[in-house]
């Protein structure tokens, strides 16, 4: 049964209407950081970028997880592929081998026996395991070393999928960082059914169809329609409004590393991340004046915390506020007069992230802090935690051993303590 939405709005007519119409408030221009990310996106889906603040180390144990287990899943089909192809070659040789009467083959008159039904069975089930094997759990090797298979899943419509953790580690993170953008993008579960407008009943009430209960296709949407949506009764504006909340949540954030995100709604696009990585590396490559680490961190705060969503306008003007720099405050707008004239092209859905602001680094410094004392106690070793926080109040009144004038110790200092008052307890403190 269709879901009961309200209809979305109707396109304005060309030929009654052709004044300026401002694009709604929660959307803007992208950003210049972004720009070049743009032209590999695509326009079904909604994207995320945030930075990923978890130390290297810690990225790299996330990391070593599912190599081990993809890995230990290429040895196993490696040997069953080596142990099977005889199999099947004997299987092959039976197939195709003249049968004579009497000789027991499932061809010959007197083939249907019970030896000949229990070998009949062995080989189905062989068969079987052997397709479940290479074409449900291969897929996970093929998308993690590849990006194909199972992670593709955009291939069925001609998109590319999101690639491979192990290529973009590879061939353009080069490593881990302290400091990695993270690009998340809406899965098609969800956002292609939205986009779609799913079902709804005839508008024409004089249209035969209707008296008769059938269905209409609604027009379809882009997710920019979608999200900016002022309309109370949009049901659909409502449950993606809801997913980009909830993935946008800065406890969420905070408490998750780039591979932890993979969800039900949102999966990672490791090759939209491998081109900001690129975009990266480049940079810092022809920064002369900064080291890398800085220039890296400072890319990184200009690609931190964006929702893109795509915006089609076939046959309307459009009035474009450019997106509000986060350290300026300063606000451009480009307006298309001619009405013919597309104003499609990707913008920026405000409301998804909370900008860059001394009080949002503060909320996600506590909310790192308690991420760290939930992981403690769930370890059972809370009051590590309490011992930590006494040590890092401690360091910053009392003087340090060997600082001068009493000063207090250096962070660096503080932070050797605390990592060797975490290995004593058995803890990585990274």
């Amino acid at each position: 049964m269709a879901r009961n939405r309200a209809r979305p709005p109707s396109k304005p007519s060309n030929t009654t209407d052709k004044s300026l119409k401002p694009l709604p408030s929660t959307l803007t221009g992208p950003p210049p950081a972004v720009e070049a990310l743009l032209p590999h996106l695509s326009p079904r889906h909604i994207y995320l970028l945030h930075t990923d603040t978890f130390p290297a180390q810690h990225k790299k144990n996330v990391f070593l997880v599912p190599l081990a287990l993809n890995t230990l899943l290429v040895l196993i089909l490696l040997w069953r592929a080596y142990t099977g192809l005889p199999v099947y070659a004997s299987y092959l040789e039976t197939l195709f081998a003249p049968s004579t009467p009497g000789d027991g083959t499932p061809g010959s008159a007197a083939g249907v026996n019970t030896t000949t039904i229990a070998e009949m069975l062995r080989r189905a089930v062989t068969l079987g395991l052997d397709y479940a094997l290479f074409a449900w759990v291969g897929v996970w090797p093929a998308g993690f070393f590849l990006g194909v298979g199972g992670m593709d899943r955009g291939a069925e419509e001609g998109e590319r999928g999101p690639g491979s953790p192990f290529l973009n580690r590879l061939f353009h993170a080069r490593g881990f960082w302290d400091n990695e953008i993270v690009v998340r993008r809406s899965r098609r579960s969800w956002d292609t059914v939205l986009s779609a407008g799913d079902v709804g009943l005839s508008a024409a009430e004089d249209d035969p169809r209707t008296a008769r209960g059938s269905f209409a296709p609604l027009e379809r949407r882009t997710p920019a329609q979608i999200l900016a949506s002022e309309d109370p009764e949009f049901l659909d504006g409502k449950i993606a409004r809801s997913k980009v909340s909830d993935a946008t949540d800065e406890a969420y954030v905070c408490a998750r590393s780039g591979m932890g995100m993979i969800g039900r709604d949102w999966e990672v696009d490791f090759e939209a991340m491998g081109i900001v990585e690129d975009m990266i590396h480049a940079a810092t490559t022809s920064t002369t004046a900064k080291g890398p680490e800085e220039s890296r961190s400072q890319l990184c705060r200009e690609l931190d915390r964006w929702c893109l969503v795509y915006h089609d306008f076939p046959s309307e003007t459009a009035e474009v506020p450019a997106s509000t720099n986060g350290h300026t405050g300063t606000k451009t707008t480009t307006t298309t007069a001619d009405p013919s004239v597309s104003a499609s092209g990707w913008y920026v859905y405000t409301p998804g992230w909370t900008r860059n602001t001394s009080d949002s680094e503060d909320q996600r410094r506590r909310l790192k802090i308690q991420a760290m004392k939930d992981r403690l106690t769930a370890l059972g070793k809370e009051s590590l935690f309490f011992r930590w926080v006494e040590l890092v109040a401690d360091a910053q009144v009392a003087p340090g051993p060997g600082s001068p004038d009493g000063a207090p110790q250096s962070p660096e200092v503080t932070a050797q303590r605390a990592k060797e008052m975490f290995e004593r307890e058995g803890v990585d403190f990274d």
